[in-house]
């Protein structure tokens, strides 16, 4: 399997304490990475000073991946149209397609709008 890139999702359960995705993140053979924008995406969810710097701890513990213009290019010109037919919103778009450009498998619970994403290899880890 190709390296894991964390969603959003799993982030926060990671940061709520939730049972499974500790167990999951538990069970990795190898440390899996963590995409800018869902760093962008968890630091935007956090209502106060402490949540900042209880998220900024946990996601230290990570490498970080970033788009390359290629990836950008792709999430805008190939995959935009995912957003008018199923929803996806502009960060997911990026975040499928700077995991696809580096080569990585999405970790997310939200299968749902990431099946349609050509080419993305996605996973739900709990």
């Amino acid at each position: 399997m190709s390296v894991l890139l964390l969603d959003t999702d799993v982030i926060i359960d990671l940061l709520r304490n939730d049972i499974l995705a500790h167990q999951w993140f538990a069970s990795l053979q190898t440390p899996p990475a963590l995409s800018s924008m869902a760093m962008l995406e968890v630091m935007q969810g956090c209502r106060d000073k402490r949540e900042h710097q209880q998220a900024r701890q946990l996601m230290n513990r990570f490498l970080i991946v970033y788009p390359v213009l290629e990836d950008i290019e792709r999430a805008l010109f190939t995959f935009s149209p995912l957003c008018l037919s199923h929803g996806i919103g502009a960060m997911d778009l990026l975040i499928a397609a700077t995991t696809i450009g580096h080569n990585m498998t999405l970790v997310s619970k939200n299968l749902k709008h990431f099946k349609h994403v050509p080419g993305l290899s996605v996973v739900r880890p709990y």
